[in-house]
């Protein structure tokens, strides 16, 4: 549920911009992907042998609105958290 990388996506729910923010303890290959309901990917970054605090303003202004999921993928660990876009 990521509660142990204390993830966290500001405001919620928004309008396609928001603020993603957690914690990674050990060095792994990042992956962060947003699904909509149908299950298409959205969006996605990667970032190879990421270790600590990510911080960044996700700008998705062009989607509709809805509920998605992001997946944050970090080694072997997956973390899922609902994302509320009006």
């Amino acid at each position: 549920d990521g509660n142990e990388i204390a993830l966290a996506v500001t405001p919620s729910p928004n309008r396609g911009e928001f603020n993603l923010q957690f914690e990674m303890k050990v060095k792994r290959d990042l992956n962060i992907d947003l699904y909509n309901l149908l299950g298409q990917k959205v969006y996605q970054q990667a970032k190879p042998g990421f270790i600590g605090k990510f911080s960044e303003e996700v700008r998705l202004s062009k989607l509709l609105p809805g509920v998605y999921f992001l997946k944050i993928q970090h080694g072997q660990e997956i973390y899922v958290k609902k994302v509320l876009i009006r």
